[in-house]
């Protein structure tokens, strides 16, 4: 570390200035949302996969794992559930169109699902928690496994997991923060209802909470709830903040505090216990690079002048320094002791006042030491369990759309030609149940080629033969999940099934699916003359969006029934032309007289005009599809580009 870091300067990062909720947009509030979510199922997963694990393998069937960690793997599911359902609308959200999220939170309150903080709030405000772990944390088999995890792991479950595990009470009122927002900044009056019943159905959890707290929640601080010390205080805000501690400290040398820190974490007052079992006060100011200990300054002022409020007296690099948890004595309570690294006989001991301020520095000290270290154990778990329990896709001998990419099925644009490496690879070409699979992909979403694939599709393919690929993706089989072998016992063999199925359904089956039904949407919304042309396309269609399952699949599929329903109906209404302004007088070349009337008569301004706008009439016709590979000049012309050929027809008409 020192070797790394010794003297260079700390770059600050670049950091989101302060904002308010109320100050962003609709869709800005939901991409930060959608961000917020995704790093708090970070924050979850480190809880469960990092803290509770150890407890998992020693107690398995302990009630303890209950009370110290409450249902905390219910609070993940839901989490991931509404993260899921808000990915969706976005997704969902036509080109240009603000995403509608009201629904997701309105479903999730109407399920009830929002009542699993109210047993976690109740368990976790409850002192039997972490009672428990304090005492589990003494017994010597637990102890020699969470050494063996990592230098500091132990302390970090003692002081630092307390703390983790009150975030999602915090992230819980921040719900309400996000559906008030939402509420305010949506301009639908639909969206609006939806996030007004959500609100409604919430207030009698929102009231508990309220009723806990008696109606103030106490302000939490990043480095309590989270490993990721950075909020949304940015780098402007930062640099002032330490620079105005540090003219507040009297004898300051050495580079300044911002060039090698980058968060402030804590402040107050401690007292440093010397040899001589005499104690003298400290104030203390911890950020995320150094400990500095100064001396308040009595009198501020003097004959030249107003005196800084404190004076230096010492100050330590975080990273080259021990924390050591004390045991309390008789001379020395609620204490805990800086080790110098390099040479732990040079110490510096501490004691706050009381056992919950001990708790407090003992937790962002402890935290600052062991995040580097506790993200890596995370990243490394997530890992072996991609390798352990790999996504096991269908073979293609049950499912077509199973087939591995190769050569000889699909081509993609070459990685060093793409102008951003980070976007999906473009498609050059492919086989069509490739083609299907790539428009439907279980990854990530691919709007461009869905718009691109519906314009250009009928060079090599037929509607009919397009909505059944569609139907064959969307049906996709489970029984190669049950066919995997292993050594273990029966009820290891039936967990690791149900594991498997459960990510495979989630990571692969909902995602597919949904994007099946969103083609059908894009496709209902964009190019509806292909149903127009074919009523027994909309009757395949219909019958099978009627069978589709699931609450947001089926509102989905309902959607598109309804839009069919309404075109079917406008299909039989009369247009209504709207002029912007009022049309021109009719221009007459000899008479007015309709009896004497004849094409002779009128003016050939007149005339222009007129062949103009039934001109305008074949030309808006038109469809993207027709121009698509000289299809008027192909033998299914007369279908694939109907109106095309009209327009032509309707020009040689005028040269001859």
């Amino acid at each position: 570390m020192d070797m790394f870091s010794q003297e260079e300067e700390v770059s600050m990062p670049e950091l989101e200035e302060p904002i308010r909720l109320e100050s962003l947009t609709y869709e800005e509030i939901v991409k930060d949302f959608i961000f917020e979510e995704t790093q708090y199922m970070r924050d979850l997963n480190m809880i469960i996969k990092v803290f509770r694990a150890p407890f998992v393998k020693h107690f398995p069937t302990s009630k303890d794992l209950d009370v110290i960690f409450s249902n905390i793997l219910d609070i993940y599911e839901f989490t991931a559930n509404l993260l899921s359902s808000v990915e969706e609308q976005v997704e969902l959200a036509a080109e240009n169109a603000k995403p509608e999220v009201g629904i997701c939170f309105q479903d999730m309150a109407e399920a009830e699902e929002f009542s699993v903080y109210e047993k976690y709030v109740d368990d976790m405000l409850a002192p039997h928690g972490k009672e428990r772990l304090n005492i589990l944390l003494k017994r010597d088999d637990l102890s020699k496994t969470l050494e063996v995890e990592g230098h500091g792991f132990k302390d970090a479950m003692k002081f630092v997991l307390p703390k983790l595990l009150l975030g999602p009470i915090y992230h819980c009122l921040h719900y309400f923060e996000v559906i008030k927002a939402l509420m305010t900044a949506s301009s639908s009056e639909e969206d609006e209802d939806c996030f007004k019943q959500a609100d409604g159905l919430l207030m009698a959890l929102k009231t508990m909470l309220e009723r806990k707290f008696s109606g103030n929640m106490p302000k939490k601080k990043p480095w309590e709830t989270s490993l990721r010390l950075h909020g949304r205080t940015g780098r402007q805000a930062i640099v002032q903040k330490m620079t105005e501690l540090q003219k507040s400290i009297d004898g300051w040398e050495g580079k300044d505090i911002w060039q090698s820190c980058s968060e402030f974490i804590l402040d107050g007052v401690l007292n440093k216990f010397s040899t001589r079992s005499k104690t003298t006060e400290r104030y203390v100011f911890l950020f995320d690079g150094l400990i500095v200990l100064c001396k308040q300054n009595i009198r501020r002022s003097s004959v030249t002048g107003v005196q800084p409020e404190f004076r230096l007296k010492e100050k330590f690099q975080i990273r080259k320094m021990e924390v050591v948890d004390r045991e309390d004595s008789d001379d020395c309570k609620h204490g805990f002791e800086l080790q110098a690294r390099d040479s732990p006989s040079h110490c510096v001991l501490l004691m706050a006042k009381t056992a919950e301020e001990k708790s407090n520095w003992m937790a962002a000290l402890i935290s600052l030491q062991t995040r580097s270290m506790l993200e890596r154990r995370l990243d490394s778990i997530l890992r072996e369990e991609d390798l352990m329990q790999p996504l096991q896709l269908p073979p293609p001998q049950i499912y077509r759309f199973g087939e591995k990419d190769s050569e000889s099925n699909i081509v993609m644009e070459d990685k060093e030609k793409r102008h951003n490496p980070t976007e999906s690879p473009l498609i050059k070409g492919g086989t069509l149940l490739k083609l299907i699979e790539r428009l439907t992909y279980h990854m990530y979403a691919e709007p461009k080629f869905v718009r691109t694939f519906l314009t250009t599709y009928r060079s090599f393919c037929s509607p009919h033969e397009l909505l059944d690929l569609l139907v064959e993706r969307f049906n996709i089989p489970e029984s190669h999940i049950n066919q995997t072998e292993s050594k273990d016992n029966e009820d290891v063999k039936i967990q690791s099934r149900n594991d498997m199925l459960k990510r495979f359904r989630k990571e692969y089956v909902k995602p597919v699916q949904f994007r099946v039904v969103n083609v059908l949407r894009h496709w209902v919304d964009h190019h509806y003359y292909d149903f127009e042309r074919d009523i027994s396309l909309i009757h395949k269609l219909k019958e099978f969006l009627g069978n589709v399952k699931g609450k947001a699949m089926k509102k989905m599929a309902e959607s598109i029934i309804k839009v069919i329903h309404r075109r079917f109906e406008s299909m039989s209404t009369e247009r209504e032309l709207t002029l912007q302004k009022q049309p021109p007088p009719v221009e007459w070349h000899i008479t007015k007289k309709r009896e004497e009337f004849h094409l002779m008569t009128l003016h050939p301004i007149e005339i222009a005009r007129q062949i103009t706008l039934l001109e305008f009439d074949l030309y808006r016709a038109v469809q993207p599809s027709e121009l698509v590979g000289c299809a008027w000049m192909k033998q299914t012309k007369h279908k694939n580009a109907p109106n095309l050929l009209k327009m032509i027809s309707f020009t040689n008409n005028q040269k001859v």
